[in-house]
């Protein structure tokens, strides 16, 4: 059990197992289950991106999911998008993290979003002559393995799947691939002076989303009355600092 708000629960149940008799025990361990108490154990399924969900459990968006979830149990796993979303499709994850309204068939999602994420951009090397998304139909294209950037892009060809932005952007500047969609922020100045692009898909928003199941309603509900507590107590303006207005949470009253 990770939590505080768990702890403070064990610590409050072994007071009373000192101080009542037995029957009375049993009633009031009940009373304080069915009040709302009861923590419950979830596994959320998670990518790696840094600053928002690193391996050692930090990060902006695992610090919202432990503050919405304080009183349960959580189990964090970090996998590849790809992998997460075959698992969570097998009923591996009570919850998967950073996903767009219409990356699964068949998930819950909450009213409350994660984050605006940056529109996705097409990179080319500065020689080429590219403007929008018609130019790509005969080019060689690549993305991130699991990202699904083939709903955008209409091209003749299967899309070079890769493993990491580093070989997307190192294949496109040694003229492997034409192409290579990702996001703005992710170009760094290694590669800057070779590459530009053109926005390929508006900003967008980004969901955690849950089985649907019964649990998955009960976690989704819950998530959707803390974000708002959290968005007016101002902790999500203090994690997200800079970025907050342009996520429009302020937009959100449900």
């Amino acid at each position: 059990m990770k939590n505080r708000e768990t702890a403070a629960i064990i610590s409050k149940l072994i007071y009373v197992v000192k101080i009542m008799p037995s029957k009375l025990l049993s009633i009031f361990t009940l009373l304080y289950l069915l009040s709302g108490h009861a923590f419950s154990q979830i596994t959320i399924g998670a990518p790696v991106w840094d600053g928002y969900s690193n391996t050692d459990e930090t990060g902006v968006y695992v610090e919202i999911l432990k503050e919405v979830y304080i009183e349960d149990d959580l189990n964090f796993e970090f996998d590849s998008f790809h992998r997460l979303k075959h698992h969570f499709g097998q009923g591996k994850y009570d919850i998967i993290l950073g996903v767009y309204d219409d990356d699964l068939t068949d998930a819950l999602l909450p009213n409350w979003h994660l984050d605006l994420e940056y529109p996705i951009t097409a990179f080319h090397l500065k020689s080429r002559n590219l403007k929008k998304a018609a130019h790509l139909k005969d080019l060689n294209v690549s993305w991130m393995r699991g990202y699904g950037f083939e709903r955008f892009v209409s091209a003749p060809h299967k899309p070079y799947l890769v493993d990491s932005v580093n070989d997307g952007f190192k294949l496109l500047v040694n003229g492997r691939i034409d192409v290579f969609v990702d996001f703005q922020y992710n170009l760094s100045a290694e590669y800057a002076n070779k590459v530009t692009g053109f926005e390929l898909v508006p900003a967008r928003k980004l969901f955690i989303a849950f089985k649907n199941t019964k649990s998955g309603k009960q976690f989704a509900q819950k998530f959707d009355a803390k974000m708002k507590l959290l968005r007016d107590n101002g902790f999500l303006k203090k994690l997200y600092k800079d970025e907050y207005q342009r996520i429009s949470f302020e937009a959100l009253d449900h």
